[in-house]
């Protein structure tokens, strides 16, 4: 086992914090984070956050491309958390020949702060502002349909202002959410041998039968992982803050209101015989701003189920070099979990086709 984040000090992360021009108190807060490594850092002047990114999952450019869309959004006023720029010339990456490629000819690029990644050892890492806040614990009517009109404009920008042909993220792909995760499980191992085979007959049904996603519409760049927990409201009823991009890439944009929908109830609100539920009130506000594409409805359960495989082969692979994960998913190697799952992917799988969209 080996551990991507081996020798990770406070001396590193002090070194980073300062590469601002900032000066640190020497206070490190570790923050939640799964994939990467994130620390509150308390400075002089105002308290930062530092987060140094796994290892060999992103290439350099695939980080300035989720740097550039948070420019982006800062740029037209849309909240999410700023850089700090690198101004020490030992860790600060050069972005130009990187954002001149992203950016669309009419983005004045060139005024963005363009030294917003790092690089420390092996490791990536930047500096942001601390926004202090708390996701929202509910969200109603009314913030539902704020939250689509903050998407929707989200989108204009990232549709506007992106050359998606030089995007350096993966495009929304079968076999990236499907066929890596699988692969992922074989190599890990360890579903029990009595279910094993059944799981992965199932999958693969699924990753034939949804082939037909890589190629349904034209793609814009997305949030990807937009639930609740990636919304941040300064105070009650305030206004949202986005965060974490890490997960972005070319997708369809129903990705970033079927999520943030799934974990809303709006059932106290609205009569039992209207039918609405979240995604409907998202997607009022939404067209406020922005048309969603014809048929985006119908990629809501495609989406979801690739996912869920997806999420099962994030823990597979993280499994053997992070002790974190072994720690947090302890569920995982067990035979309820996966006979759990089984029944979630038959589940799945019927209502897919039920609804038609399983096509082989």
């Amino acid at each position: 086992m080996k551990d991507v984040f081996h020798g990770l000090d406070n001396e590193c992360i002090l070194a980073a914090a300062e590469s601002t021009g900032l000066r640190a108190t020497g206070r490190v807060i570790q923050l939640n984070s799964m994939e990467n490594r994130v620390y509150s850092v308390e400075m002089e002047e105002e308290s930062v956050v530092v987060k140094f990114y796994r290892p060999g999952r992103w290439t350099r450019e695939n980080l300035l491309a989720e740097h550039a869309l948070a420019l982006l959004l800062q740029e037209e006023n849309i909240s999410t958390p700023k850089y700090h720029a690198i101004v020490d010339d030992e860790y600060a990456v050069d972005s130009s020949t990187v954002f001149e490629r992203i950016f669309r000819p009419h983005i004045p690029w060139k005024t963005y702060n363009g030294r917003t990644l790092g690089k420390l050892g092996s490791w990536y890492f930047c500096v942001w502002e601390k926004v202090a806040g708390r996701s929202p614990l509910e969200m109603n009517v009314e913030d539902l349909r704020r939250a689509g009109r903050l998407i929707a404009r989200m989108h204009n920008l990232f549709e506007s202002g992106i050359d998606t042909d030089h995007f350096p993220r993966h495009r929304l792909a079968t076999d990236y959410f499907l066929n890596d995760a699988l692969a992922h499980l074989e190599e890990w191992g360890g579903i029990p041998r009595n279910i094993e085979a059944q799981i992965f007959d199932i999958a693969e049904e699924l990753l034939a039968g949804l082939s037909w996603l890589d190629g349904c519409m034209d793609f814009i760049p997305v949030h990807g992982d937009l639930h609740r927990l990636n919304l941040i409201q300064t105070r009650d009823g305030g206004e949202f803050w986005m965060v974490d991009f890490d997960d972005s890439y070319l997708g369809a944009e129903i990705q970033d209101l079927w999520l943030l929908a799934s974990a809303c109830d709006v059932s106290g609100e609205v009569p039992p015989e209207s039918g609405q539920t979240a995604i409907d009130f998202l997607r009022e506000g939404y067209e406020l701003l922005r048309r969603l594409p014809e048929g985006s409805e119908t990629l809501i359960e495609p989406l979801r189920t690739l996912r869920m495989v997806h999420y099962m082969g994030w823990i597979a692979r993280r499994w053997k070099e992070d002790e974190l994960f072994r720690t947090t998913f302890t569920f995982f190697p067990t035979e309820r979990y996966w006979e759990d799952t089984l029944q979630d992917l038959e589940k799945q799988k019927a209502l897919l086709e039920s609804e038609g969209l399983l096509h082989f």
